[in-house]
C-alpha cells in the first residue's frame, strides 16, 4: 500500500513537469521564428582577403606580401578587381548588381561581329543604324567599311551607329530582311551568348549601351566576359589600346584599311584618358549614360603573367577610380 502511494506521487510529479515544459514551448512558438537578412545595399559589400584569413588567396602575388595596402575610397557603386583565371577577387562591391553598363556593352557586339563575320565582310551604315542617339561617326547612311573598321569605330571611339551596323550585319546574315527584325535577331544573339557564357546578371535590349528599361549587366558579368575574351580574342584588346589613328573609307583591301594619322579618312580618337598615363594597359573600354553615370573596364598587368581586370559602374569619376585601383594594384607587387 506504501509502495503505491509513492508510485502515485511520482506519476504525479512527472506530470507537473510535463506540463510545465508544454506551457513553455508553447509560448516561444519556434516554427514561426525567422532571420531577416540585411537588405544588400544596406552597407559597402567591399569583400577583400588579407592573409591572416584562413583561406589564403589562390594568387601567388598576394602571398608574396605581407599585407594588403588599405583599398582606396571609390566613387563607384559597383566594382570589381580580379585576377584573370583566378576565382576570388582582389575586391568588389556589389558585384552581381544589375546596372546600366553603357558602352561596355559594346565589347559583346563586337565579340559576336568577330566570331561570326570574316574579316573581308563588308559593313554598310544603313539608314537605321545612323538614326541612332549620339554619339553618331562621321560616316554617311549608305556608306560601307569593312568588318574591323567598324569594330574600330565601335570600340576606340564608341560610336554607335558603328554598333547597330554590325548588328544588322549580323542579323541579316540570320535572315534578317528589315532593319529591325535585323536588330532583334542580333538581340537574341547577344541573349544567348550571355547564357552560354554564364552570364546569370545581363541582359541586351540594344547592341550599343543606350539606357533601356531591362539592358544590364553586372561589373560581376562584365569581368568575365572579359576574361572570354582575353583567352578566346585577344586581339580585340589589342584594338582598344590605339589612341588616334585614322579609318580609311572603303577601297582597300581589308587588312591595309587603317592610315596613319594625318591621311585622309576618318579621325579616331580613343576615349580611354588613362591609355597615356599607364602605356602598360592590355586593354580597355569606356561608357558613359545619363543612368549609368561613368563606365570603365580596363585590364591592367600585375606580373607578366597574371592581369588584372577592373570593372566600374556608376562612377562620376571613372577615371580617378581606374587610377586609384591601378596604383593599388601596383603597391601589391612591390
Amino acid at each position: 500500500m506504501f509502495t503505491n502511494k509513492i508510485n502515485y506521487f511520482l506519476l504525479v510529479l512527472l506530470f507537473i513537469q510535463v506540463s510545465t515544459l508544454f506551457f513553455v514551448l508553447k509560448g516561444n512558438d519556434f516554427s514561426n521564428a525567422s532571420v531577416v537578412a540585411p537588405e544588400p545595399d544596406e552597407a559597402p559589400q567591399t569583400s577583400m582577403l588579407s592573409l591572416s584569413q584562413t583561406a589564403p588567396f589562390p594568387s601567388p602575388i598576394l602571398l608574396e606580401t605581407p599585407e594588403y595596402p588599405p583599398f582606396p575610397d571609390l566613387n563607384a557603386h559597383a566594382y570589381i578587381v580580379k585576377i584573370i583565371g583566378k576565382d576570388q577577387p582582389l575586391a568588389s562591391q556589389r558585384a552581381q548588381k544589375r546596372l546600366a553598363p553603357a558602352s561596355l556593352t559594346k565589347i559583346m557586339t563586337v565579340l559576336i561581329a568577330r566570331e561570326e563575320l570574316v574579316q573581308a565582310e563588308k559593313i554598310t551604315f544603313s539608314a537605321g543604324a545612323k538614326n541612332t542617339e549620339d554619339k553618331r561617326s562621321p560616316v554617311k547612311a549608305g556608306e560601307t567599311l569593312w568588318r574591323d573598321d567598324a569594330v574600330r569605330l565601335a570600340l576606340i571611339p564608341s560610336y554607335n551607329d558603328a554598333a547597330f551596323a554590325l548588328a544588322e550585319k549580323i542579323g541579316e546574315k540570320h535572315g534578317g530582311e528589315t532593319s529591325e527584325e535585323r536588330i532583334k535577331i542580333f538581340l537574341d544573339i547577344m541573349n544567348v551568348k550571355a547564357q552560354a557564357l554564364g552570364l546569370a546578371d545581363s541582359h541586351f535590349e540594344n547592341p550599343s549601351g543606350l539606357d533601356a528599361p531591362g539592358h544590364e549587366m553586372s561589373v560581376g558579368d562584365i569581368a568575365r566576359l572579359a576574361e572570354y575574351i582575353w583567352q578566346n580574342q585577344r586581339s580585340l584588346w589589342d584594338v582598344t589600346l590605339t589612341f588616334e589613328t585614322v579609318v580609311r573609307h572603303l577601297g582597300g583591301p581589308p587588312q591595309a584599311s587603317l592610315a596613319s594619322p594625318g591621311e585622309e579618312g576618318i579621325v579616331i580618337r580613343n576615349t580611354n584618358e588613362l591609355l597615356p598615363e599607364f602605356p602598360a594597359l592590355y586593354g580597355g573600354k569606356t561608357g558613359f549614360t545619363d543612368n549609368a553615370q561613368g563606365a570603365l573596364l580596363l585590364l591592367y598587368p600585375v606580373k607578366p603573367d597574371e592581369i588584372a581586370v577592373i570593372v566600374i559602374l556608376g562612377s562620376e569619376d571613372r577615371f580617378g577610380d581606374g587610377r586609384k585601383i591601378i596604383h593599388w594594384l601596383d603597391k601589391i607587387v612591390r
